[in-house]
C-alpha cells in the first residue's frame, strides 16, 4: 500500500524558508494535520538545530510509547551523516519516535553514533527520486498509512 503523502512548509511572504524567530510555532501547527509520519530534509533538521547543545548520556535513551500515542514518527533522510542533537527534535514533544534513513554510502562513524539509541533503517541506495521501495518498507514496518511532508528532501 502506497502511503498517503500531505506536504506542508513554511515560508514567509517574501520567498525565505529560513530565519523565522519562532520554529517551535510551524512545528505545532504541522503538528495538527495528523499524520502517522512526517518526512523533514536533513538540511531543515541541521539548520533548526545546529545552534542547540550537545546531547548527554541521558539524550540516548530509548523514550517508551504507547502504541495509542496519537504523535507521528519523524522521518530523516540523512545517508551523509550530518545530524547530530536529534534530541532537540525528539524533546519538542511532537513526535512519538525519530527514525533516520541511512544507505550503504553513509559513513561509518555516524552509523555508530545512530547505534548508540537512534532507530534507523539501512536503504541500500538513497535516491531521493527511488524513495519507494525505502518508505514503503519504513511505513510498514512501522505502522504508517499518512505522511505528512515539511520539506522536500536532500
Amino acid at each position: 500500500m502506497k502511503p498517503k503523502i500531505i506536504m506542508h512548509t513554511q515560508i514567509s511572504l517574501d520567498g525565505r524558508i529560513k530565519g523565522f524567530d519562532n520554529p517551535e510555532v510551524y512545528y505545532q501547527v504541522a503538528g495538527g494535520i495528523h499524520s502517522d509520519a512526517v518526512l523533514f530534509g536533513s538540511n531543515t533538521v541541521f539548520t533548526a538545530f545546529e545552534k542547540y547543545p550537545a546531547e548527554t548520556e541521558a539524550d540516548f535513551e530509548k523514550i517508551i510509547t504507547s502504541p495509542e500515542d496519537p504523535r507521528p514518527i519523524g522521518v530523516i533522510p540523512d545517508s551523509r551523516g550530518i545530524l547530530r542533537s536529534l534530541h532537540c527534535l525528539r524533546n519538542l514533544g511532537y513526535l512519538k519516535e525519530i527514525v533516520i534513513l541511512v544507505s550503504t554510502a553513509t559513513p561509518k562513524e555516524y552509523l555508530n553514533y545512530l547505534e548508540e539509541g537512534i532507530t534507523h533503517i539501512l536503504c541500500q541506495e538513497m535516491i531521493m527520486w527511488t524513495m519507494k521501495k525505502p518508505f514503503r518498507s519504513c511505513m510498514s514496518n512501522m505502522g504508517v498509512n499518512t505522511c505528512g511532508q515539511t520539506v522536500a528532501v536532500d
